[in-house]
């Protein structure tokens, strides 16, 4: 699999090394939480704005 994001797949959803990337791309780009929730396999926006909110 090509996709760096590969080890992703593998990961339960809130696990802690989705959660520290989405915080970063929420810092460091113009991504919105829905489409981070949809890439990272997160669940819905809302599940990661309480994982985020736990951090």
């Amino acid at each position: 699999m090509s996709n760096h994001f590969h080890w992703v797949v593998k990961t339960p959803k809130g696990d802690k090394r989705n959660v520290m990337l989405a915080a970063e791309l929420r810092a460091n780009t113009a991504m919105t939480k829905e489409w981070i929730a949809r890439r990272l396999r997160m669940g819905t926006r809302w599940y990661l704005i309480w994982l985020l909110a736990r951090i």
